[in-house]
């Protein structure tokens, strides 16, 4: 089987390598080789169950790889050069379609230089043509002098050298002025009526105003008969304000006067009551200051007393505290005048991270 194996990986690429490089990418050529090799590998009984079975497989593969290299190597070899003469190519058309526009663009200039004078002839002409048109475009509060000074510029327009555009130029110029004209002479008109409404609102105003002096007038003279009469009435009755005000001051003075007689009384009175008030209030203020004055002592001597008590009674079980604690290092050993400054001195605290709980 390996026999066939390798005679039919040979076979393949002996016809592969047998074709000139250029016949080797033409469907009408390569393609019979390849259906050839296809079932030239494909009649190779193949048997994995043996490892000779095996490795033969994976020769047939390698060896087809290879041819597929073969190709490959020379696809690239045949596109590089391909590539390079297709370069030339675009370089050759690059440089004679330069040449070619060139000559075009300096063949045909003597027109296009014509063509543009004659475009820009024809655009200043249509410009010319489109203010004609636009030249009733005003603003609408515009006055009588600002029509008249653009009827003035298009009268002044000159037309002679519109060529072809004549025609068109003197029609819109006559439209133009006709509306131009109509427009002021109808603003004129609007002049002459506003001027008589404001001659006539002058005279109105002139007699709206005689009017209201008029009535200012009599205005005045009634206000000040009117304001005679009240200071008369004022006057009348500011003298019976002030009788009845001397009439009620002379009988408030003499209620005041019992007022304060009486008031004085009260004073008198009050002041008596007062003063006893006063002196009984100072004794018993000060049989209270005694009596807090003996609680305060009697407080305190209790208190003195207790905090005596307390201190004994504290000095009593520190004692006995020590006194067991003695008898405890005695009892270990130690001799009772050593046990008895050590306590000292542990209850003093002059022994580090020693004390005694009491």
């Amino acid at each position: 089987m390996a026999t066939q194996v390798e005679e039919a990986q040979n076979q393949a690429l002996v016809l592969v390598e047998a074709l000139p490089i250029e016949k080797l990418f033409e469907p009408i050529t390569i393609n019979p080789i390849l259906e050839r090799i296809k079932i030239e590998v494909r009649a190779v009984p193949t048997d994995i169950s043996t490892e000779r079975g095996r490795k033969a497989v994976a020769s047939l593969a390698f060896k087809i790889a290879k041819t597929k290299t073969f190709i490959g190597d020379r696809h690239d070899e045949l596109v590089s050069k391909e590539k390079r003469r297709l370069g030339l190519i675009d370089g050759e058309w690059k440089r004679i379609r330069e040449d070619l526009d060139a000559l075009k663009v300096e063949v045909r200039k003597p027109l296009t230089d014509w063509e543009q004078t004659e475009q820009d002839r024809v655009d200043a002409h249509e410009h010319h043509i489109g203010r004609l048109e636009s030249a009733t475009i005003l603003p609408s509060n515009a006055t009588t002098a600002q029509i008249a000074e653009r009827i003035a510029e298009l009268e002044a327009d000159d037309l002679s050298q519109m060529d072809e555009f004549l025609k068109r130029a003197m029609e819109a110029k006559a439209k133009a002025l006709e509306e131009l004209r109509s427009r002021h002479a109808r603003s004129v008109q609007q002049d002459a009526d506003r001027a008589e409404l404001g001659r006539l609102r002058v005279e109105k105003e002139q007699r709206d105003r005689e009017e209201r002096e008029r009535q200012i007038a009599e205005q005045a003279t009634k206000d000040a008969e009117a304001k005679a009469a009240r200071q008369v009435e004022e006057a009348r009755q500011s003298a019976e304000k002030a009788e009845k005000d001397r009439v009620a001051a002379v009988e408030q003075a003499e209620r005041e006067k019992i007022a304060a007689e009486l008031k004085a009384a009260a004073m008198l009175l009050q002041s008596q009551k007062d003063a006893k008030a006063a002196a009984e209030k100072a004794e018993t203020d000060r049989e209270a200051a005694v009596q807090r004055e003996r609680e305060r002592l009697s407080n305190e001597r209790r208190a003195t007393e207790a905090e005596e008590a307390k201190r004994e009674a504290n000095k009593r079980h520190c004692t006995k505290i020590n006194n067991d604690a003695v008898a405890a290092l005695v009892a270990g050993g130690v001799p009772e005048k050593v046990g008895k400054l050590v306590i000292q001195l542990i209850a003093k605290g002059q022994v580090p991270n020693v004390k005694i709980n009491y």
